[in-house]
């Protein structure tokens, strides 16, 4: 009798420990922080201590750390903000656990302001120029950009460059973290393309072959500092004629064809007689739809 007593308790013990359940944290698996943080905002850690059978320790305490410290702001709760550029390493730790992830801070405070961006429509892809800065106004070298088109039959999306398909007007969207641009492109057709020099009260002509909308730019080679221009004037174009400028830039609709003539007005004083050097670029865009 008290044998098999003292084997029955022997038994019931066994089966207190065999089902008591495993308190000891085995591992640690964390979750929510990406390698790289692309802002200031907080990112939150979810940190999940289990033990060697896999089961969860849903009350288990964690203490979390980083190093190096001064490169983020931690949260009693695992919660990360980085306070700059830097890479570090967060180490959560539960009854004598621990586990380290490396993450990198590259926190964006602004792009760098990008202008209007015109292609021909032979273009070959093009490398948009805009960055991610920190803020201190440092580009990031390592800061992948985000892209996209308003339009894929404008424009394509190709890594980092964008390649024309067709003639009209999109918007680039670029972004990097919380931080977005909008740049507007526009695709054209290159009808001309000319650079040539004007004597004084000299004028040149160029026709307007295909009927359109153009966009119409001429510089004068330092103009500006010299105070030189020319005049435009135009035929069977919607475009009234301009007054003398360094630097023209219209849009204008062409009928049947028509024509661009650049003038040289006569200067007086010591600039008489005085040349000057001349870019001109007529760009066909794709015209507007008529309004029933």
């Amino acid at each position: 009798m008290i044998v098999a007593a003292c084997g029955g308790l022997i038994v019931a013990l066994l089966l207190v420990l065999l089902l008591r359940p495993d308190r000891t944290p085995a591992r640690i698996e964390l979750a929510g922080l990406p390698q790289v943080i692309l802002d200031y905002a907080e990112v939150k850690v979810e940190a999940s201590v289990l033990n060697k059978k896999g089961e969860h320790l849903a009350d288990a305490p964690v203490t979390y750390a980083v190093e190096p410290a001064g490169i983020v702001a931690t949260g009693p709760h695992g919660g990360l903000a980085c306070l700059k550029r830097g890479e570090g390493t967060l180490v959560a730790t539960a009854g004598g656990k621990s586990e380290r992830v490396q993450f990198r801070c590259r926190p964006v405070a602004r792009l760098t302001e990008s202008t209007e961006i015109t292609l021909a429509l032979t273009a070959k892809a093009t490398k948009v120029d805009i960055a991610a800065l920190d803020k201190d106004g440092e580009k990031y070298a390592d800061v992948p950009l985000s892209m996209q088109t308003s339009d894929p039959a404008v424009f394509r999306i190709e890594g980092a460059r964008i390649t024309p398909v067709g003639l009209g007007s999109a918007t680039l969207t670029v972004s990097a973290g919380a931080q977005s641009a909008k740049i507007a492109v526009n695709v054209v057709d290159n009808v001309l393309f000319q650079k040539f020099s004007l004597a004084d009260s000299e004028a040149r002509t160029f026709q307007v072959a295909t009927p359109g909308r153009y966009n119409v730019r001429v510089k004068v080679q330092d103009g500006e500092a010299l105070s030189a221009g020319v005049e435009l004037s135009f035929a069977v174009s919607t475009c009234e004629a301009r007054p003398e400028a360094a630097i023209h830039d219209v849009e204008c609709d062409f009928g049947n064809g028509g024509s661009v003539t650049v003038t040289n007005p006569p200067v007086f004083g010591r600039w008489s007689g005085m040349a000057v050097q001349v870019r001109l670029s007529l760009d066909r865009k794709k015209s507007a739809p008529v309004q029933p």
